[in-house]
């Protein structure tokens, strides 16, 4: 499957297993040091928001950090758009 390939629209549903795990392969090597990328979400800090203020919903948010360096984008609002902005490179 290529990196390129558009991520259908279900990455903008609440994540599963499945859903992180199916877009983590479709991730780059870090273009810093090479090293391995992980997809992460926002949902602790979501959960733990809304205990404090049940009336309001929290968005759900997507970032990809290097696990080797640290190098990070800022989070996102759908796993497509942290995906292909971390895939994205200056030629």
């Amino acid at each position: 499957m290529s990196t390129e390939q558009k991520v259908s629209k279900d990455a903008q549903a609440e994540p599963t297993k499945y859903s992180l795990y199916k877009y983590q392969h479709m991730l780059k090597p870090c273009p810093l040091c090479g090293g391995r990328a992980r997809l992460k979400t926002n949902e602790y800090e979501r959960k733990k928001m809304q205990e404090y203020n049940p009336h309001v919903q929290f968005s759900l948010w997507y970032c990809v950090i290097c696990i080797n360096c640290g190098l990070r984008i800022n989070y996102l609002s759908s796993m497509e758009e942290a995906v292909n902005c971390w895939n994205r490179r200056i030629k």
